[in-house]
């Protein structure tokens, strides 16, 4: 795993920083497999079968991003069937969240609800049910109980 991959001197700089780093094949033991992460890093796992990540995916908590890439269709569409995350971004990382019309949000630990867009403004607001009954809907009721009750009086 390599964590400087252009070997910069980060001690002569006046701020903090980790460049875009892919850790490839992770063991799931390490940190970076069993907490969110918010940084430039991307852990990349190799499969033989597309059913390998789709169950590991599974075997876990939900996650608040997943990333798919390839050209196979079948195989994006068996992926994107069979998972469950906050959001997927295909053949890329992390755009999902740029799209501001798209819904942002997790599932279970990743976080509740969706923000952005429509769907943020649905979010963080109450939609009030308001019900007026109207003055012709009462003469209805009316007319059509008169009638109910001159029915049973015929009847009996």
């Amino acid at each position: 795993m390599e964590i400087n991959p252009s070997n910069e001197d980060f001690t002569q700089q006046p701020h903090h920083k980790i460049p875009p780093t892919i850790v490839l094949n992770p063991s799931d033991d390490m940190k970076i497999m069993q907490e969110e992460i918010f940084g430039p890093v991307l852990p990349v796992k190799t499969y033989k079968d597309v059913s390998e990540p789709v169950n590991y995916i599974n075997s876990k908590d939900r996650p608040l991003g997943l990333y798919y890439f390839g050209e196979d269709n079948a195989e994006k569409e068996f992926v994107l069937e069979n998972t469950t995350s906050g959001g997927v971004t295909v053949n890329d990382v992390i755009s999902h969240i740029q799209m501001e019309d798209l819904p942002f949000g997790g599932v279970g630990p990743s976080g509740m609800g969706s923000y952005h867009g429509y769907d943020g403004f649905k979010e963080f607001s109450h939609a009030k049910a308001v019900y007026k009954q109207s003055k012709l809907n009462l003469i209805n009721w009316l007319v059509l109980y008169l009638l109910q009750k001159k029915e049973d009086k015929a009847s009996a």
